[in-house]
């Protein structure tokens, strides 16, 4: 288990001070897949270096297995820094080196015997899917190939946790999609825990289980997916949920909307699990009478759970709408009113 304790950590240069943390505390139980999200500057990067003591608190502590990382001499920080593997976003490749001998490197580092070393790397290598590829150089791959030698090479001494930075944002979708079916091989298969940092909403949405929002050094929201997702609280994970699950009208019908004469409700519903498999609108516009118009509808998979977004217009007296509302409470449809 990582456990992060009110951390600031600040840098200063000739012209500022940069505050990239402020009091951030975290747990990340074993077997997690963690993203951690925000604009540029937002201080991610600077969290997750705290991770594996590149960078060091100015307050506060990082725990790992309830071992404070600060109380650690040197030599024994870099055994337990071997336990945590990292992947980037421009994969650090040495161009000079083979792909066998780029994984390899580690390896050796660690006085490991060549033949053990061999048969590492070629296991590897078939993880991986870059069979026939151990003697080809970094210049010859694509970037989808880089990064997965990067990812072999973080494999390479069985860490516990590996930590990904920005480790898809320098690839196309389709070699995106391929890499995440592999980092999330990786968490169900060897059992590692992952923690990514990203600016890509569609990167946490495809295989996290949780998910931390950072902005200005702060988290400003954490949970689940599923639940971050569902029902965004912060303006900033709206913004970044809403390039996912979109729910704003358009101009044009809001102004059809606020010309509108008759008693209505506008409510976003939530349908979640087995609820979004019922037809709950239509048994409810059968028992009570209001006039139902599906506005916005998206569905969505989080975490293998069914997510419906609608915007519904309710039409009908102030005694049908109340019924209405008490319908989906009683179904346990999640709904708020939203206003034009």
């Amino acid at each position: 288990m990582i456990k992060i304790s009110h951390v600031s950590k600040s840098f200063v240069s000739d012209t500022q001070t940069v505050e990239a943390l402020r009091d951030v505390s975290l747990t990340i139980e074993d077997g997690q897949i963690l993203g951690i999200i925000g604009f540029s500057g937002a201080g991610k990067s600077t969290l997750l270096r705290m991770i594996n003591a590149l960078e060091v608190p100015d307050r506060g502590y990082v725990e790992l297995d309830g071992y404070r990382l600060g109380d650690y001499a040197e030599n024994d920080l870099r055994k337990v820094r071997k336990r945590i593997g990292m992947i980037f976003q421009q994969f650090n490749l040495l161009e000079s080196r083979t792909v066998y001998e780029n994984i390899a490197i580690p390896l050796r580092l660690n006085h490991m015997p060549a033949e053990q070393i061999a048969a590492r790397v070629e296991e590897l290598l078939a993880f991986v899917g870059l069979d026939g590829k151990k003697d080809a150089y970094p210049w010859q791959l694509s970037g989808g190939q880089k990064q997965r030698v990067g990812i072999a090479r973080a494999l390479a001494v069985n860490p516990e946790i590996l930590l990904c930075d920005e480790a898809t944002s320098a690839l196309d979708p389709d070699t995106t999609e391929s890499i995440l079916q592999l980092l999330a091989q990786i968490n169900q298969q060897l059992g590692i825990t992952i923690i990514l940092v990203t600016h890509q909403i569609q990167v946490v949405q495809r295989i996290c289980n949780r998910v931390a929002v950072m902005e200005n050094g702060r988290i400003v929201e954490y949970g689940a997916v599923l639940d971050v997702f569902g029902n965004p609280q912060r303006p900033i994970t709206q913004r970044f949920v809403r390039t996912v699950i979109p729910d704003v009208l358009p101009e044009s019908l809001v102004a059809e909307l606020q010309q509108e004469e008759r008693e209505y409700k506008l409510l976003k519903l939530r349908f979640q699990g087995e609820v979004a498999k019922e037809n709950i609108l239509y048994r409810m516009n059968r028992r009570i009478p209001v006039e139902s118009s599906v506005l916005f509808a998206a569905v969505t998979e989080l975490q293998h759970v069914v997510l419906g977004i609608f915007i519904v217009k309710l039409i009908g007296s102030e005694q049908s709408l109340a019924a209405a509302t008490a319908y989906l409470d009683n179904h346990k449809v999640a709904w708020q009113e939203v206003a034009v």
